[in-house]
C-alpha cells in the first residue's frame, strides 16, 4: 500500500502532469485529479489526505480504541431455607476513556503538511455500567421446570448522548444515544 500511495503521490507532483487532469470536460474551474486527491474540493475522505492521516497515526493511540475493558459477573442461587430456588446476581462493565481524535497542527491550507498534536487527544468518557437480576426457579412436575427472572440492564444509567468522534476544532462531530436503564422479565418453561 505504501508503494502504491507513493507512486500516486509522485505522479501528482509532476508539474502540468496527472495532477492537472480534469475529471470531466470543462474549464480550469473544474476539479482536477490533484485537488481531488488531497482536499476533495471540500469533500471529506480525500484519499491522499486520509492516507496521510493514517500514516501519522502510526505508533500512537488509535482513535476509538479503549485501553482497558473489564467485565465482572456474579450470581448466587439459594439451595435451602425459604429462599430455595431464588437467584440474585449482577454484572459490572467498565471501559476506560477513549481517544476520539486529535487537534490539527501545521498549515491548514496545505494538505501535504497535515500534522496532529498527539499529546492532546480529544477524549470520550470512561464508562461504567451495572446490570442486576433476580430470579426464581421451581420444578412444577417431574417433567416441567419453571424459571422466571427480572433483568435490569444499565441499572444506574441515565438517557443522554456520548460523543463518538470530534471535529478538528474540538467540538463533537457525532454522538451515540444512551437509552438509559431497561428491564426485561423472562418466563421459561422447560420440559
Amino acid at each position: 500500500m505504501r508503494e502504491l500511495m507513493g507512486l500516486i503521490d509522485e505522479a501528482l507532483q509532476i508539474p502540468g502532469g496527472v495532477a492537472r487532469m480534469h475529471h470531466y470536460y470543462g474549464t480550469e474551474d473544474v476539479m482536477t485529479a490533484g485537488k481531488n486527491w488531497f482536499d476533495g474540493e471540500g469533500l471529506s475522505g480525500a484519499p491522499g489526505s486520509e492516507w496521510r492521516r493514517a500514516e501519522l497515526y502510526e505508533n500512537t493511540t488509535v482513535p476509538e480504541l479503549r485501553k482497558w475493558r473489564i467485565n465482572l459477573i456474579s450470581n448466587y442461587e439459594f439451595d435451602r431455607s425459604i429462599l430455595k430456588g431464588v437467584n440474585i446476581g449482577g454484572g459490572l462493565r467498565y471501559q476506560s476513556s477513549v481517544a476520539l481524535g486529535y487537534p490539527p497542527a501545521g498549515d491548514p491550507d496545505d494538505p501535504r503538511q497535515i500534522r496532529y498534536d498527539f499529546s492532546r487527544p480529544y477524549k470520550g468518557p470512561a464508562e461504567t455500567n451495572v446490570d442486576l437480576w433476580i430470579g426464581y426457579t421451581r420444578q412444577l412436575t417431574r417433567k416441567i421446570h419453571w424459571r422466571i427472572q427480572l433483568n435490569i440492564k444499565d441499572a444506574f444509567e441515565k438517557k443522554g448522548l456520548i460523543p463518538i468522534t470530534y471535529n478538528p476544532n474540538g467540538r463533537p462531530a457525532a454522538y451515540r444515544i444512551v437509552s438509559g436503564q431497561s428491564w426485561t422479565l423472562v418466563n421459561t418453561l422447560s420440559f
